[in-house]
This record gives structure tokens, sequence and C-alpha cells, in this order.
């Protein structure tokens, strides 16, 4: 990186987000943006007109990515394709159990229950549209969970392809991968990425899904499409997916990269494993804390060659309870 910005909260001031990166794209003659989170990402794309010319966003109408976000979406659209998608429905009915409760768009384990029976099934709904705004109920798959990412032209050709298992998650039941491991692409990868196109998306997008314990199956369970947090594996397995991006919205057409390295680990150490490892040592598992805790890499932020991104990692929840929206959520919590 050769600079850093502190941008305003996209959620609370999205108009001054946009005008700050338009300005630092005139300065400095920015010639692509790559948005990381989906809340940056729908802020430039509902205002991209906004940045100054020869500066190029590439990415699909901001409508498609709300479409994909959306759990409840993304299920019908994977299942009308022909994908083996578990049972989702938007309200707590007619899903057998046990089952997940999650909010429709959020990511990560924020908002996600797990429930046995009927009772536990509505209170988790009603709790999750309290929070989150709208809830989902999904039947449970046991197993693994496969992450599958792709980039995908604007002319709907298929640029790259990445697959990779989890190893360890915080929490257990399903959160934030901590570990994980390159595998091969499965066969279905072409297909996927043709059903993503036809709703007109382009750019990054990560599919997430279950391999099914009982069956060997892989069952799509949602789909972000935006980069992820694993996106380091894909760089150390061979796939650099943020510069062919940066590629495709230079105009250029790089040559499709789907094959890469088989059997690369890379792990979250900082607020992933480390965090993993110092509860188990409180509650005397000393192999689960030697497994969390030990030196194997490579790492997702770590490096002893570039060492700033873990030092502002390190700062940013001082950052995050700084800003303006964390300070309204303390005045005003939720009831």
């Amino acid at each position: 990186a050769a600079g850093r910005w502190v941008h305003p909260d996209p959620i609370l001031d999205p108009d001054r987000l946009v005008a700050g990166i338009a300005r630092l794209a005139r300065d400095r003659g920015v010639r692509v943006v790559l948005p990381m989170e989906e809340t940056t990402l729908l802020a430039l794309l509902d205002r991209r007109k906004r940045l100054p010319a020869g500066t190029t966003l590439y990415g699909p109408e901001p409508e498609v990515i709300r479409r994909l976000s959306d759990k409840v979406e993304a299920a019908s659209l994977l299942s009308a394709a022909g994908f083996p998608v578990p049972a989702t429905s938007p309200v707590p009915d007619g899903i057998r159990f046990p089952a997940v409760v999650k909010p429709r768009s959020a990511s990560g384990a924020a908002g996600v229950a797990y429930v046995d029976d009927e009772a536990s099934c509505r209170a988790a709904h009603a709790a999750a549209v309290a929070a989150h705004g709208s809830a989902l109920v999904q039947e449970f798959v046991p197993g693994r969970g496969v992450g599958v990412s792709l980039l995908i032209a604007r002319e709907g050709d298929l640029v790259a392809a990445f697959a990779h298992r989890r190893l360890r998650e915080r929490p257990a039941t399903g959160g934030a991968s901590t570990q994980r491991v390159s595998v091969a692409l499965p066969a279905f990868v072409s297909e996927l990425a043709a059903t993503l196109a036809a709703t007109g998306f382009f750019g990054p997008v990560h599919v997430e899904f279950r391999e099914d314990e009982r069956d060997g199956v892989l069952r799509p369970i949602e789909i972000n499409p935006r980069y992820w947090g694993s996106l380091a594996l894909a760089v150390h397995a061979g796939v650099p997916f943020p510069s062919l991006h940066a590629r495709l919205a230079m105009g250029e057409h790089p040559r499709p990269i789907l094959d890469y390295a088989v059997g690369v680990r890379c792990r979250w150490f900082l607020f992933g494993d480390l965090q993993i490892g110092l509860q188990a040592l409180a509650r005397g598992r000393w192999r689960e804390a030697a497994a969390a805790l030990g030196p194997r890499g490579p790492f997702d932020i770590l490096s002893l060659d570039d060492p700033g991104p873990a030092m502002a990692r390190l700062a940013a929840p001082l950052a995050w309870m700084a800003t303006p929206g964390l300070r309204l959520l303390l005045r005003h919590p939720p009831a």
C-alpha cells in the first residue's frame, strides 16, 4: 500500500464517503476503485456517476448486489438453476429441524441461531427480525463449509475460480473461518458462473456451501457478491483476484486462471485462532490450544515483510469504538 485514508461511515454518511473517494481519486490519479465490503460497494454503486472521469468502478447495478445478498432470493435463484439448496423459508414454518435462523442479508455469525423445535425457532426468528429487519429459516446441513470464489467479466466470461474447505471457525458452530485449505474446483463451477452472470452480475463473488456429511453433496447456503474474508488464501495459492479485477476494470482481457495449488493452508490469527487458542487454554484443552496457537502459516494478515496491516488491524477496534455510528448506538441502544 502506498497510502491510507480513513473514510466516513458508509451507512451513516454515504454521500460524504463517495465525495471523499472522488476527491482522493482526482488528487492521486486513481484509475480503479475496488470496494472490499458490501456497505462501501453499495454506497459507491449507487453513486458511481460521482466518480471522476478516468476512474472505474467495475461492478453491476446495485439492485443485482442487493438481490444476490438476500439469502432467500439467492436460495430461490440457485434452486431454480438445479443446485441442491437446503429448504429455506422467510417465515418460521415448514422447515425440518434442526434448522438455522439468520438475517436475510447480514454476513458472519451476527444474528445466527441454531434451533431444534418450533418454539425456539419462532423466538429466534422474532429476535432476528427485531434486530436486523428480516430473517429466514434454513434446514441445517451437517458438515464442513466449502467456499467457491469466482471473478466474472462483464460479458459473462469466467476469469478466475477458486475453492477452499474450512478447517476451523469462530464460533465453532459456524462463523468466520480461522483456518482453511485450498481444494480442487467442483465440477459445477461453469454452471454456477453462468447462473450468476444471467442475473446481470459481474465482478468478484463468493458462494458458501456445506459439504453434507450424510451424502457428500455440496449444498449452497448463501451468495456474497463481494470480496470475502479468506481472500488471502486464494492469493497464496496462485489466484490474484484483486489484480485480475483491476485489469478487467482497465479494459484488459487477462488470461483466465482456473488452476492453482491445492493443499495450501492459510489462517486468520489475529482475533481468530489467537482467541480460540486462549479460550482453549483457559478451559484446559491443551491439544486444541496448541493447534490454534501453533506457528504454522501462511497468515491472512501477519507478515514480517509487511507488518503495517497487522498493526492497523490491532488498532482497528479502537478506531471503531470512536466512530459516530457506535457512539449513536451506545447512546440509543435497541429496545
